[in-house]
């Protein structure tokens, strides 16, 4: 669960990683959107300009701007 403001409307959005793998948006308690993942998400950080990064249980870890997926990679091993 992490805070970020991913309309760019200068106020923060809630940003969930739930356990039916998906990314769930909320904003003054309204679901804004969902994002579904193939597994379990294990790590929401954000970054500025309305993005934020991911990493899930299977080692995938990406970016997303807003709700659309930038980049993602598999990686073996999390630090």
């Amino acid at each position: 669960m992490t805070l970020s403001d991913i309309d760019d409307d200068g106020f923060l959005e809630l940003i969930v990683g739930t356990d039916d793998y998906s990314i769930r948006f909320y904003k003054d308690e309204k679901d804004l959107c969902e994002i579904n993942e193939n597994t379990k998400i294990v790590l929401l950080q954000p970054l500025s300009n309305c993005r934020f990064v991911y990493c899930l249980e299977n080692g995938t870890m990406g970016v997303y701007n807003r709700t659309e997926r930038m980049w993602k990679k598999k990686v073996k091993k999390f630090l």
